[in-house]
């Protein structure tokens, strides 16, 4: 570490930011570029000349200012981002908290599919995972604070506000024979009508359904609001236990039966309160973030060595 000699030491204590998420997202080239320049910097904040980075029109851009103006315009902004990294990890550390692989795969998986990463790149995806797993540690972080954890109140409040995202909607289960034309439909409907047991076994060997035949026409359980309007209309009018006329759908003749009707049934808050619970501390968690990061730096001792490091809103931002 340099002595007082070797550099300009400020030591600040209770040092604050306004830091968000978004500060953990991949870093863009030119903090790619300073992250990997400010070592050396540090090391020699010369501004000789050094080597040549560029030409224009004969003039030199030499290291030594290539250097210095990075330091300028981004030196804050990478400063914040590695020391509120060390602040979270080893406050996860003390806390005991860990992001597991399986955790930033699934995060990556989840990203690449909304199209907030891409595959093949595997440096960026190595920056990136990085930073998954550093957001995950915050994240769990500010789960486990007590501000986070809904109280009653909160958690019934919320269910009486979106009592209608609680209802488990009307459903029904279905089985079905599928054929190709109406003079068949008609001669399986008379066989199933004089034995209504006999239904499953003749989907397996008559409907020409493969997704269906093989579970003697099971068709699962549907919700009614997602069925098709000719086939809801067809159901309507059925009880349970009852087979359908054949009827035409997508060029095919249709019979159905009705093995099981469940109404529309309005969950209870005990049915809910866990989920609804989860849901509101992930997020609370989710906004107590900057402010969690904000208390981690007012109890940290944070020394900075290099003066053209500290910008004024890097000053503004300690707290007296």
């Amino acid at each position: 570490m340099p002595d007082s000699k070797q550099c300009s030491t400020c030591e600040y204590y209770g040092a604050a930011t306004s830091v968000t998420n978004s500060s953990f997202k991949a870093l863009n080239g030119l903090v790619v570029a300073l992250a990997l320049i400010i070592p050396v910097s540090v090391l020699n904040m010369s501004c000789g000349k050094r080597g040549i980075v560029a030409r224009v029109n004969g003039d030199v851009i030499y290291e030594g200012e290539f250097e210095a103006e990075l330091l300028r315009k981004a030196g804050e902004q990478v400063l914040r981002e590695l020391i509120t990294e060390r602040l979270i990890r080893r406050e996860a550390e003390r806390e005991g908290i860990t992001v597991s692989r399986s955790e930033v795969d699934a995060e990556l998986k989840r990203l690449i599919k909304e199209g907030e990463a891409k595959e093949g790149d595997k440096e960026r995806l190595s920056e990136l995972r990085e930073k998954i797993e550093l957001n995950l540690l915050l994240k769990k972080l500010c789960m486990n604070a007590p501000e986070a954890m809904p109280s009653t109140h909160e958690i019934i409040s919320y269910y009486e506000r979106h009592r209608d995202e609680f209802v488990i909607p009307e459903r029904v289960r279905l089985r079905c024979i599928v054929l190709e034309d109406l003079t068949s439909a008609l001669s399986v409907y008379e066989a199933a009508k004089r034995s209504k047991d006999n239904f499953a076994k003749l989907a397996s060997e008559l409907s020409v359904d493969e997704a269906t035949k093989g579970k003697g026409g099971d068709m699962g359980v549907l919700i009614v609001r997602n069925l098709s309007a000719k086939l809801r209309s067809v159901v309507d009018k059925l009880g349970v236990g009852d087979v359908s006329e054949p009827f035409e759908l997508d060029g095919r003749w249709w019979i159905v039966r009705l093995e099981e009707h469940m109404p529309a049934q309005q969950q209870s808050i005990d049915d809910v309160r866990r989920m609804i619970a989860q849901m509101l501390r992930e997020q609370k968690a989710q906004a107590l973030q900057p402010v969690y990061i904000r208390r981690l730096w007012e109890k940290a001792d944070v020394k900075v060595y290099v003066p053209g490091l500290l910008g004024k809103s890097f000053e503004k931002s300690i707290v007296k």
